[in-house]
């Protein structure tokens, strides 16, 4: 039984992949016109060419590929309840936002108004934080992580490469901790599974040179799906508040911030940058810690695989304080997170990274 198990899923994540390799072949070959961005935007990325900005749809079929697979996956517990549904609706409105910016440029209220309606959607279908014992506080910070990490991930987007590997890390590493957790057969493994196979199968095109870009569909869509699935893995402990239990919290906030330290840095540093010049954070340009990177020699392939690794090791610290692998997991953790926003700031200093668009 066993055996037919993972039997099962090495064919579910096969024909993820498959799907997703298929269906940007698919979108690259005619396109046309459709989804590419008008000029102004498209200037925000390092790569001026203009190209698909379709991958998003890719990742969002294999993901409802991923729900209706798992529906029929030989196990009761995975049916359509309100936890799942949640994720579901949350996921799609994501998307459906990003779609709309992609085709018709939105405005920036609207993307946010959306933004906060996809966390209190995940919110009221049990994918919330849970730290203290004020259910407001516990939802307020929910949206924030929730539109935080989104706009992170739509930040990050800006070079090939970049999000679709450290998105291919960050998956592995949730799909790890549900299957120690609770197996093969929780939905969020499945899920996650299905995701790698998505990402992995978009990565190929997106790889410098890229032919198709994420897009704000796709950005969207995954910050949602990691923001969903770090409350529910690593954000969740009851009550730690109102308990005083700072070493879990800071444990717990360490972890986190670890598997996510490349968007977080880049958001964190860019939007550090833009203050102390006196400009907008929330307006597009091409002052992100991976140009910073551009204008010091490395290229393009070089900064991918750099922010690749920065993950690997931040989700190996994450895991190990999560499991407990080693006795200073943690000060290694915070050590390893502070050189990087810090090493990522200072690299920006002495460049003129241009002006905003």
């Amino acid at each position: 039984m066993k055996l037919d198990a993972h039997l099962y899923i090495s064919v579910f994540v096969i024909l993820a992949f498959c799907f997703s390799l298929l269906f940007n072949h698919i979108l690259i070959r005619f396109y046309q016109t459709f989804g590419i961005r008008i000029k102004e935007i498209e200037q925000e990325r390092w790569n001026p060419n203009q190209k698909p900005s379709l991958g998003g749809i890719s990742m969002y079929l294999t993901f409802l590929f991923s729900v209706i697979f798992l529906l029929f996956m030989p196990n009761k517990n995975n049916t359509l309840n309100i936890s799942l549904l949640g994720f579901l609706i949350s996921a799609s409105l994501a998307f459906l936002m990003g779609f709309a910016d992609d085709a018709y440029n939105t405005q920036p209220l609207i993307k946010f108004l959306s933004q906060v309606l996809c966390a209190v959607i995940l919110a009221f279908t049990g994918h919330y934080v849970q730290i203290s014992s004020h259910p407001i506080l516990n939802y307020l910070l929910t949206i924030f992580w929730v539109v935080f990490l989104m706009n992170a991930f739509n930040l990050l987007d800006n070079m090939d490469g970049i999000v679709a590997l450290v998105a291919l890390v960050i998956t592995v590493c949730c799909a790890y901790v549900v299957y120690c957790s609770s197996g093969i057969w929780n939905y969020l493994f499945l899920l996650n599974i299905g995701i790698i196979g998505a990402v992995s199968g978009f990565v190929i095109y997106n790889f410098y040179p890229s032919r198709i870009f994420m897009g704000d569909s796709g950005s969207q869509f995954l910050g949602l799906f990691y923001a969903g699935m770090s409350i529910d893995l690593f954000l969740n402990i009851p009550n730690v508040l109102q308990h005083f239990e700072a070493y879990t919290c800071v444990k717990t906030l360490v972890a986190t911030g670890s598997v996510f330290i490349a968007p977080l840095s880049d958001t964190v540093v860019v939007s550090l940058n833009r203050i102390i010049k006196g400009s907008s954070p929330f307006i597009g340009g091409k002052d992100h810690t991976t140009h910073a990177f551009y204008m010091r020699g490395f290229r393009v392939s070089w900064i991918s695989i750099i922010y690749m690794l920065i993950s690997i090791i931040g989700v190996l610290l994450a895991l190990a304080l999560k499991f407990s692998w080693f006795n200073n997991a943690l000060p290694t953790a915070l050590i390893f997170d502070l050189v990087i926003f810090l090493g990522f700031f200072i690299n920006t200093f002495p460049l003129k990274t241009g002006s905003n668009v």
